[in-house]
């Protein structure tokens, strides 16, 4: 394919690195990829420079896609001048979730041929759209098969939660009142994530760093059960796509908070399992740990669903039939 990609996205941050490996790979299964690290180069050289250096990088290497991933820094204006003088279709992909739109998603918006949130909520949409955000689409993330795959190690933690503890959403609060209670039910809950130091002492809780990629891997293949649970959990077809994705693809056992459209993608009890409650929840992870033929039946059934319908390759080709949606051409 006689196609070029400039990729611009947050490159070099160790908590990307999930989203950016697989991105990068399948692109260059298939087209000539051009890497922007935004947010390093406006680290080190202010956020100006930063936009005057991808308005030259596009100039010079003549993308047919430009594909922004986040962009808290990339101005509008950047976006409008890029798109006067070049025949080039911008797409901004927005992957996280704010109780009103971002600022800079909007301004991005106003420009780029098309802005793709992580969900399919209406109620949120025209929000984007009454702030003037011309044209709506909706992408998500993919498992890469190559990295993220079931190794050979001993199940030595019962229940394993990855992810970050925060405020600025309400789901941050529930899911730390969930792993108390598992804890209090004498399960050990092994988190790995930062910003946990409130259960530094805490019984049957067991903290430990972020992880990534091989790290990422190897626990998952330890787990007997992987627990998700979202920042926000009303929000139709939004989750942190990328827990269930790379954990059901280790081949784990994954037990998650129900939200709406998640029986559209998956079936509980067939290719993972969801709950409504904390009650419930530490009712069938005591289950599920005393089951574990049923257990690991679902995971496998989980991770064909993954290797099927789920990975960046299939991503990958969803993002080119986009362009080709807004009027891209591929020669």
């Amino acid at each position: 394919m006689n196609f070029k990609v400039l990729y611009v996205d947050t490159i070099s941050e160790p908590q990307a690195q999930i989203n950016v490996e697989g991105i990068s790979s399948a692109y260059n299964k298939i087209v000539k990829l051009i890497k922007f690290d935004y947010r390093k180069i406006a680290k080190y050289f202010g956020k100006q420079i930063m936009n005057t250096s991808l308005y030259i990088v596009a100039k010079i290497t003549r993308p047919n896609l430009i594909h922004i991933g986040k962009g808290e820094t990339i101005q509008g204006d950047t976006i409008k001048i890029i798109k006067k003088n070049s025949k080039c279709k911008v797409i901004h992909f927005y992957g996280d979730f704010r109780n009103t739109p971002q600022p800079y998603v909007i301004d991005i918006g106003k420009y780029a041929d098309i802005t793709l949130l992580y969900h399919k909520d209406q109620r949120i949409i025209k929000q984007h759209h009454d702030l003037g955000v011309k044209n709506i689409g909706f992408w998500w993330v993919g498992s890469d098969p190559d990295i993220y795959r079931p190794i050979q190690l001993e199940k030595k933690y019962d229940v394993v939660f990855f992810g970050n503890n925060a405020d600025f959403l309400p789901g941050h609060e529930e899911r730390r009142n969930l792993i108390k209670a598992i804890a209090e039910s004498g399960i050990t809950i092994h988190i790995f994530g930062n910003n946990w130091d409130l259960f530094t002492d805490h019984q049957n809780i067991v903290l430990h760093n972020f992880v990534v990629s091989k790290e990422f891997v190897d626990t998952c293949s330890k787990a007997k059960i992987t627990l998700g649970y979202n920042a926000v959990n009303d929000v139709y077809y939004y989750a942190s796509w990328r827990r269930p994705f790379n954990c059901m693809a280790c081949g784990a056992f994954h037990l998650t908070k129900y939200f709406p459209g998640i029986e559209e993608v998956f079936e509980t009890k067939k290719h993972l399992v969801w709950f409504d409650t904390i009650n419930e929840a530490v009712e069938l992870i005591h289950f599920y740990l005393n089951n574990s033929e049923e257990r690991e039946n679902i995971a496998q059934n989980g991770r064909e669903e993954i290797i099927n319908n789920h990975t960046w390759d299939k991503r990958i080709e969803e993002m080119i039939n986009i362009y080709k949606s807004i009027g891209g051409e591929i020669k």
